[in-house]
């Protein structure tokens, strides 16, 4: 078996030849760090606009370790060669390999065993090790830094940020076993992400000097970081810092090196970018100091001027009691606002004690800190748990309160002191009579919020805003509609959209809140646009909407925007009466253009997923001549029983099931856009005539 090997210094570590695709299909990658004297970055790959490590490995007194991004680098079949590779070198002669299988060859002549906590190691070569195997063993920890350090081999594999998000409340740096482990010995996994190259491809690029983090700060100590190693080195060193304990000796070192925070002051006009590695240590140390601090420690930071605003001294810091809760969401709104820096006291009622509920400043929730640029502080909210019936909190960048609950909480009265007014609307709570006074109130953000759905918006275009009502009647509309088409009952769940200077990514993206961009404030609440004939300026709005009512039963590989899309156009035909203009893309003439290629080469390529428009269009077609209510009945079916448990079954079942209700053979219609519809599923519609659109 041939090894191949790099040498640096004395070290002898796994080449991993550059521009082999490992294939991990459905996984997401985790960085690691490699910071240590004996440790190396042995493999990168994309992200984004640059590289990111992915394979680290060091040596540790007479053993070895190797981390990875996410277990499937290394388990799936597909990866063999380089899995061999690694393993032998970890293993360093020995061929027994304890904890869990990789896809080796026989030809390493490797065995496998099982292990758990407590077991012994005597005789294994290899300890694939899991992220959290000996979380509730900490007795575990030493014993396995031993058993490396006297020879033993050591693989742990993330993704870091997939166990920080399977344990909340907890701290990554701390509480995770695996990193308590490797900490020590110059690696650590790490909280970032790496994209790849698509398709479940991550393509091995040769790391830079100052993508090994100790290596990045020793040449921006030294002054000779540039070009691509200046941004490595700030990508190294921002990871490192995010995911190494306070008591670690490399974070020590980074602390010592850092600036003063209060001179970061990111804009949209002078970002802060990764060619200023020691202003973005910077913002990371401020931010891990405010978020530990006893609330009347925390200051104002400069740049909440900036972004989300500042609040006027001469504006009333009042002492008030609120109604919340009556209409159920995810965030209460309060209709009240905490000024940066400044302390705000909270009092639950009684019946909500003990039924988790959390005070949240500000709805901007989007944590940028992985972008190249930043055009606002990263990270700008806070939530805390309430703990018996009162909290104080402050936020050095201010933000709207709320109120957030998992279960439900009947409607009630909580107190809320230094706080100010917010132009906040809310259906059915707020008077109509007092919004002319209201949308005047001093804080710089507010809130139009009906039953379903919430639009937080700079104040400035609430002020001229005359009728809250009607924008909060149209966006309740929309969430109605989106359960509609896709079948689910109403009331199940709330919407809400934030504007923000910038987001984590994309133009608009889904979640909670669904986050866009300023430059379409005043589309929120322009209620001649919201109810306009066209779809074209909503089709955002509509697409993201659609992406919260996704389901993955119905929703095949490559549609992640397209099935989404069908409110797209289902919200511009009925909410607004555009059946064909909302998007340029999906105008006849367009739409006709895929069809006809798809005539004219059935099956030559998978056409379903080869852009949106494609699976859009050839769903369309569809909805067309059979209406929305078809779309609607089988999202209904999927709602209960059996789910497809593969991409085949998918394919196989819309096709059926369409079949089924339209008592047409969809088949050979699914198979011209390259799907590969199964045998026995093609049976299944066969009793049918064949469907075609109309201009087949």
């Amino acid at each position: 078996m041939f090894l191949a090997i790099c040498l640096l210094g004395q070290r002898v570590f796994p080449a991993v030849p550059d521009a082999v695709p490992l294939s991990a299909p459905g996984a997401l990658p985790g960085t690691v760090i490699a910071f240590g004297p004996e440790a190396t970055v042995l493999a990168c790959a994309k992200d984004g606009s640059q590289n990111r490590p992915i394979l680290a490995a060091a040596t540790y007194g007479k053993g070895r370790v190797i981390v990875c991004g996410h277990g499937a680098l290394l388990s799936n079949p597909g990866n063999q060669a380089v899995a061999d590779r690694l393993i032998l070198w970890v293993g360093n002669g020995g061929k027994v390999v304890a904890g869990g299988r990789f896809p080796t060859s026989a030809a390493t002549g490797l065995e496998y065993k099982d292990w758990r906590p407590g077991d012994s190691l005597e005789g294994v070569a290899v300890l694939n090790l899991g992220m959290g195997t000996l979380d509730n063993r900490p007795d575990e920890v030493e014993k396995v830094r031993a058993y490396v350090k006297a020879g033993g081999g050591l693989i742990v594999s993330g993704p870091g940020w997939g166990w920080a998000q399977l344990n909340p409340g907890k701290k990554f740096e701390f509480d995770m076993s695996a990193q308590q482990v490797v900490a020590p010995m110059g690696v650590a996994l790490g909280l970032g992400t790496v994209d790849g190259d698509g398709r479940g491809k991550w393509k091995i690029r040769t790391p830079v000097a100052a993508d090994h983090a100790g290596d990045a700060l020793r040449m921006l100590k030294a002054g000779s970081l540039s070009g691509a190693d200046l941004l490595a080195a700030s990508s190294s060193l921002e990871d490192a810092f995010n995911s190494l304990s306070l008591a670690s000796g490399f974070r020590k070192q980074l602390e010592a090196a850092i600036p003063v925070a209060g001179d970061v002051n990111p804009t949209k006009e002078k970002p802060t970018t990764r060619s200023e590695p020691l202003a973005r240590l910077a913002a990371r140390q401020f931010d891990a100091m405010w978020r530990s601090q006893a609330p009347n420690k925390v200051k104002a930071h400069p740049a909440a001027a900036t972004f989300p605003g500042a609040v006027p001294a001469q504006a009333k810091r009042e002492t008030v009691v609120v109604k919340v809760g009556t209409n159920p969401r995810r965030w209460m709104s309060t209709g009240r606002y905490a000024a940066p820096g400044e302390v705000v006291r909270i009092e639950i009622p009684a019946s909500w004690e003990g039924k988790g509920v959390r005070a949240r400043i500000g709805g901007h929730r989007d944590d940028n800190w992985d972008l190249e640029k930043w055009e606002r502080w990263p990270s700008i909210t806070l939530e805390k748990p309430i703990e018996g019936r009162s909290i104080e909190v402050a936020n050095p960048f201010g933000g709207l309160i709320y109120l957030v609950a998992d279960g439900s909480v009947p409607a009630a009265e909580v107190k809320i002191a230094g706080s100010v007014e917010a132009p906040v609307f809310e259906a059915g709570v707020t008077p109509r009579s007092d919004w002319s006074r209201r949308r005047q109130a001093p804080a710089p953000w507010g809130e139009i919020a009906g039953k379903y759905c919430v639009v937080s918006v700079p104040s400035d275009v609430l002020r001229t805003l005359d009728d809250p009502q009607a924008v909060a009647d149209y966006w309740d509309e929309v969430v109605r509609h989106c359960e509609d088409l896709y079948a689910v009952p109403h009331g199940r769940g709330d919407q809400r959209y934030q504007v923000d200077r910038q987001i984590v990514a994309g133009y608009m993206h889904a979640g909670y809140p669904i986050m866009t961009w300023e430059d379409v404030s005043a589309r929120f609440v322009d209620v001649k646009v919201l109810r306009g004939n066209s779809g074209g300026p909503l089709w955002g709005f509509y697409h993201e909407m659609g992406h919260n009512f996704q389901k993955s039963a119905w929703t095949w590989s490559g549609w992640g925007e397209t099935t989404n899309n069908l409110f797209s156009l289902y919200g511009a035909e009925v909410i607004n009466g555009d059946k064909s203009t909302a998007h340029g893309a999906m105008n006849e003439a367009e739409r006709q253009k895929r069809l006809d290629l798809v005539r004219s080469k059935p099956g030559a390529e998978r056409y379903f997923d080869k852009d949106p428009w494609y699976g859009l269009t050839m769903l369309a077609a569809i909805q067309r001549e059979f209406g929305w209510s078809a779309f609607t009945t089988i999202f209904r079916g999927f709602e209960s029983g059996p789910q497809p448990r593969n991409e085949q079954e998918k394919q196989d079942e819309l096709c059926v099931r369409l079949s089924t209700l339209l008592k047409r053979n969809f088949a050979p219609y699914f198979r011209a856009w390259g799907a590969k519809v199964s045998e026995d599923a093609a049976g299944k519609c066969a009793a049918w005539p064949m469907w075609t659109p109309k201009g087949w």
